[in-house]
């Protein structure tokens, strides 16, 4: 069975199977992908060989960035800063493609991936713990 939730609720789902002795599985989920893609809208346009500074001013929180492979070839994503970097790369529907934390130069992180002409793709980034505040800066090359 497949379930498609289209509104930013938290919700039950309860299965109810019947056999000589009737059973409830209740779960619950929440809408992160739903939050996900909300911040794909709001995402900020990457281009190759610019630098952005980062400002993260609430504790825990992501920043996201669209990129758009302009040809076929490896692309390499990095930050700079004082404080531990973590990034994740997404496909233009979602999907995880890498994430690291600490390849880069002092606990900044450092993506590399061969990435498709014309596709869409988004770079989430935060700091490595989620008290941390303050500001680092991203770039792709």
């Amino acid at each position: 069975m497949k379930i498609t939730i289209k509104a930013a609720i938290l919700f039950h789902l309860i299965v109810q199977a019947f056999t000589t002795i009737s059973y409830y599985f209740i779960d619950t989920f929440a809408l992160s992908e739903y939050r996900l893609l909300i911040a794909f809208d709001n995402a900020i346009d990457m281009s190759i060989n610019s630098v952005y500074t980062v400002n993260i001013s609430t504790a825990g929180s992501s920043k996201y960035y669209k990129f758009v492979a302009s040809s076929t070839q490896t692309y390499t994503f990095s930050s700079s800063g004082s404080l531990d970097t973590y990034a994740t790369l997404y496909s233009s529907s979602g999907r995880v493609i890498t994430a690291d934390d600490d390849l880069g130069l002092a606990y900044n992180f450092l993506i590399t991936r061969q990435l498709t002409l014309g596709q869409t793709y988004f770079l989430g980034v935060r700091f490595y713990y989620s008290y941390e505040l303050g500001s680092f800066t991203i770039k792709v090359v």
